[in-house]
């Protein structure tokens, strides 16, 4: 039986009343109850008779005169009206089933059979519902393997996270004591997605945060550039990006400083957090500038300001003119009010123009994101939903998908609840959906229903950097940390994560 039949039969049943069987509906009804996703509705007429003397009987004694036996027979009836409703309310919403071109579907003559969905089935309709046109050629059973690995490969990440998490701020801890608890559980999302001992990730990434912590105090400029939380993100984007986790020490600390403090005078203008994206990025590209660079220019031509980080994005685009594609979206964003700032429509411009596609597509399917992710706050919004809008499914699955990734991280005590919850939802969905286009071992590849035939890496726009997912995974993270963290930073009223700025303003552009 495919997915598609059970759940339209499923749903047709979970609705009630009368429901006509097609020919050879019945079959599969009967397939449906052996496996227990249906069940005959019990006879509970006698049942419902005496629940409603029962009540009748209450509501007399209500008025009559107060005694032992009077009061004694008063708790006997509410218990058994208790009772009675249990048992009658297993039979609510039965559906009467007729059997197709053959009569009613009868028991013993005794008039039409009554069938309930049962909790296990509306549990799969819960799943199916949202996936139902994409997955419906499915088998049942493969459907629903499906969901059990997907719910698997989640489980395990949202362990790992919690792990690595416990271990992150005992590793050097005279470094690590600065970096906020929300800084902390964004790092262990990201690092869960490697396969390495939770102790060894977690012994390289303080090792790193040391290493450039110390490089930013003793580089002779004055006061640090980067703060804490900045140095936990760029010693986890370090992690992500090396396929070697052996090869990091602290000169590649030393190595990421001297590029991101070179990013810092050279072209960002003084803007640190553009600087530190910029430099995580360019790890899997460094000749990757001069394109920036023409296409900074372009877009400024198009009055659209693109900071560094952005530029290098847009290199991913597959459309024939990327930075006209990423001034009309950015454009249009502006028309309808959406975004809190230019710098937020820039950057959910930048991300949507990477896929290519018609402009009014993209911005809709943003902005019909963004409006379900206002709930959790009412702006710094738009990225993130951008971010989602990338994923090539329909928004009911993309939801669908969400919630069952933020349910994990509950589940596994991760994360502070509200908007950061939501922040932590998103990355780690989007590196599910990574690491499962990989061919690495990874278990992420056994959850089909992420393994996105048409989610290139290049359709992430960071990810289109390299081509191994790792890599991919390290630039996502870099560049959409801000973006990803953007309620919780919003909400806390901290240092807007960019700046609108043209790139490059601090230089000639010859």
């Amino acid at each position: 039986m495919q997915a598609f039949e059970a759940g339209t039969l499923l749903g047709r049943l979970a609705r009630g009343g009368d429901v006509d069987l097609a020919p050879g509906e019945e079959a599969m009804l009967a397939e449906l109850e052996r496996e227990g996703l249906v069940t005959k509705a019990p006879d509970v007429s006698a049942q419902r008779a005496e629940l409603e003397r029962a009540r009748k009987e209450l509501v007399a004694l209500a008025s009559a005169a107060r005694n032992v036996d009077t009061e004694a027979r008063e708790r006997a009836l509410r218990a058994r009206v208790l009772e009675l409703a249990e048992i009658t309310s297993r039979a609510e919403g039965a559906a009467r089933v007729v059997g197709g071109g053959a009569g009613p579907y009868r028991a013993g003559g005794a008039g039409l059979e009554s069938y309930v969905v049962t909790y296990r089935a509306r549990s799969l309709l819960s799943d199916l519902a949202p996936r139902l046109g994409r997955v419906g050629r499915m088998s049942l059973a493969e459907f629903r393997g499906h969901m059990d690995s997907l719910r698997e490969v989640l489980g395990h990440r949202a362990r790992r996270a919690q792990s690595v998490q416990a271990l992150l701020r005992g590793s050097q801890p005279d470094v690590v004591s600065s970096v906020s608890e929300g800084a902390l559980r964004s790092a262990a999302i990201g690092l869960a997605s490697r396969n390495e001992p939770e102790r060894e990730l977690a012994a390289t990434w303080g090792m790193l945060v040391q290493g450039l912590t110390r490089a930013d105090a003793s580089d002779g400029t004055g006061a640090p550039e980067w703060t804490a939380d900045q140095e936990a993100a760029a010693a986890e984007g370090m992690i992500l990006a090396t396929r070697d986790l052996g090869s990091l020490g602290p000169e590649s600390a030393a190595v990421v400083h001297q590029q991101r403090l070179a990013l810092l005078r050279r072209y960002t203008s003084g803007h640190s957090e553009d600087a530190l994206d910029a430099a995580m990025i360019l790890a899997g590209v460094p000749d990757a500038i001069g394109e920036a660079e023409e296409l900074a220019r372009a877009a400024a031509a198009y009055g659209t300001p693109l900071p560094l980080s952005a530029a290098l994005v847009l290199r991913a685009s597959r459309a024939t003119d990327r930075a006209a594609l990423a001034a009309q979206i950015r454009s249009r964003f502006s028309e309808l009010g959406e975004g809190a700032d230019e710098r937020e429509r820039t950057f959910a411009a930048v991300l949507l123009a990477i896929v290519g596609q018609d402009p009014s597509v993209l911005v809709q399917r943003a902005r019909d994101l963004r409006a379900y992710l206002a709930r959790f706050s009412p702006s710094g919004m738009l990225v993130p939903a951008a971010l989602l809008a990338l994923l090539p499914i329909d928004l009911p699955e993309t939801l669908d998908l969400l919630r069952m990734v933020s349910s994990e991280l509950q589940r596994h005590r991760f994360g502070a609840g509200g908007a950061e919850s939501l922040s932590l939802s998103i990355k780690l969905l989007l590196a599910t959906a990574l690491l499962a286009r990989g061919d690495e071992g990874d278990p992420e590849e056994r959850a089909g229903f992420l393994r996105f035939e048409q989610l290139e890496a290049a359709q992430l726009g960071l990810a289109g950097l390299v081509s191994q997912v790792p890599l991919s995974f390290a630039a996502l993270t870099a560049f959409h940390r801000p973006a990803l963290n953007a309620t919780q930073e919003y909400q806390q009223a901290y240092q807007p994560t960019h700046s609108p700025y043209v790139f490059g303003g601090g230089r000639s552009w010859g």
